[in-house]
């Protein structure tokens, strides 16, 4: 089965040279050194100097792209959320019981394709801020990409991007024991019941003051 593509979570920034080999690849190595050097000692007790040198990059260098490691951490989980499609109402209403929503296997499909990177910074040794700031952007697309008016409303944002997070986490835990449809099947069946019920309750009432 294939899905739709809509635009992703996270916005690509103005004047951002993703298509810059030799930029690219740098990126690409200090993130597999921050990985490297997080499962080894723990996020905390890793530098700059660190990342650096088994990255083999200048720290002029590391200093052109990113103000410190937290920085390199939150850029790098912006640059692979490019690749995840938005949230769509239509697909939370029309969805049928038993199925997975696609935004949903794409999800997990990203997941399962960086699952070192997520297993090392919502693991026990990875960055404690690390589950807020996801939480934080998937918050942002849900408000982007729903209705929601209301004080009721407001916590739909949050509703989803924690049960997106606590089954990340869930399944990071359990080894990817199971596969993404499977995990977005059963993430489907536990979320959509209830926004959908709050949406239809939203649309049934009209809007409401905030």
């Amino acid at each position: 089965m294939e899905y739709a593509t809509p635009e992703p979570l996270v916005s690509r920034k103005p004047g951002v040279k993703s298509g810059d080999l030799r930029v690219r690849r740098t990126q690409q190595h200090l993130k597999d050194a921050l990985i490297a050097l997080s499962l080894e000692r723990g996020y905390a007790a890793v530098t700059v100097q660190d990342l650096t040198e088994r990255a083999m990059v200048n720290r002029s260098t590391f200093y052109h792209h990113y103000a410190d490691k937290y920085d390199l951490v939150v850029q790098c989980l912006e640059a692979m959320l490019l690749e995840v499609p938005s949230v769509q109402i239509d697909e939370l209403l029309t969805i049928r019981s038993g199925e997975a929503l696609p935004s949903a296997v794409h999800f997990c499909e990203h997941l399962a394709q960086h699952r070192d990177f997520y297993a090392v910074m919502l693991g026990s040794g990875g960055m404690p801020s690390f589950a807020s700031h996801l939480r934080s952007i998937i918050e942002r697309d849900v408000r982007d990409h729903t209705p929601v008016q209301g004080a009721h409303m407001t916590l739909l944002p949050v509703f989803v991007a924690q049960a997106v997070v606590s089954t990340a986490v869930w399944w990071l835990e359990k080894g990817h024991a199971f596969t993404p449809v499977q995990v977005a099947c059963w993430y489907s069946t536990l979320v959509v019941p209830g926004v959908r019920a709050l949406l239809e309750t939203q649309a049934s009432a009209g809007p409401t003051s905030p």
